[in-house]
């Protein structure tokens, strides 16, 4: 509450979120979490939806902590456009973002899948090698 006061917003939940373990009780499986979150971080940002009370180098600032700390792509073009339009960057800056977020975010997907099939692929192989080990569930 008291960051809303200050005229901040959540905007994401980065990284690791800690569930709560309750899966013996709603589908017989103890170590399955389900969706009650236990602990995480939120990232608060100003409240960009009115951008006013920002100056272009907030803007800029925000930009680039969006894009390259959290992968916020959609926080970082509206920064950009915002700036666009108060003609603090080159017209079609906007555009040039948003063609290398494609490239960008193709890339970062493919990496992800990988390594979330291969996390998968560690967790079935050790659950068959040792199913008693693995009650731990996947780490």
């Amino acid at each position: 509450m008291e960051l809303r006061r200050q005229g901040f917003v959540p905007h994401c939940i980065p990284g690791d979120v800690k569930k709560w373990v309750i899966g013996d009780f709603a589908v017989g499986d103890p170590f399955r979490p389900l969706n009650q979150i236990l602990e995480t971080d939120i990232v608060y940002v100003r409240d960009f939806v009115h951008p006013d009370g920002m100056t272009d180098e907030q803007l800029k600032q925000l930009a680039m902590i969006a894009h390259y700390c959290y992968g916020s792509f959609d926080l970082a073009l509206r920064c950009v456009r915002l700036l666009e339009d108060r003609h603090a960057v080159d017209a079609g800056s906007s555009r040039r973002y948003l063609q290398l977020c494609k490239r960008t975010v193709g890339y970062k997907r493919a990496i992800w899948w990988a390594q979330y099939g291969a996390a998968r692929l560690k967790y079935r192989l050790r659950t068959r090698a040792n199913p008693v080990a693995s009650a731990d569930g996947p780490t």
